[in-house]
């Protein structure tokens, strides 16, 4: 990938959407926040349940979330991370999943693949932690 295009994904003129669910709204609205300054379109949700449904709705239209970046652990009840994630790939084999946690012992950050997950966020993390693993992952 050549300058330009890294510059492209980063510098507004690309507006993939990016999924984030967290059961916490401060994370989500710093997380939207730190996509944003990425040139990403964020759309936020709190529940596995919406973003199975968010997920779905994109992709039946023909608009497709670039990334999904899902909390592991979900505190309000309802379905958790790898349980959306699952759901997820079965509308869209191809998504791009990230797994994001600030739990040490998930079996998620020992091996995020066998949960269906392209990448990891271990929580905290900050813009360029964010921006190096989407690069990878969109480029």
């Amino acid at each position: 990938m050549d300058f330009s295009s890294i510059k492209a994904l980063f510098d507004g003129s690309k507006t993939d959407k990016v999924l984030v669910m967290d059961d916490e709204e401060p994370l989500r609205l710093v997380l939207s926040q730190m996509l944003q300054s990425l040139g990403f379109a964020p759309e936020s949700c709190a529940c596995g349940e919406e973003a199975v449904e968010l997920y779905k709705k994109e992709f039946e239209a023909g608009t497709p979330y670039a990334a999904v970046i899902l909390d592991i652990v979900v505190t309000g009840g309802g379905i958790d991370g790898v349980k959306a994630a699952e759901e997820i790939r079965a509308v869209d084999p191809h998504a791009t999943l990230i797994a994001s946690t600030g739990f040490c012992e998930s079996l998620v950050l020992k091996n995020p693949a066998i949960y269906g997950f392209n990448g990891l966020l271990p929580k905290p993390y900050g813009l360029g932690e964010l921006k190096n693993l989407l690069t990878s992952l969109l480029s």
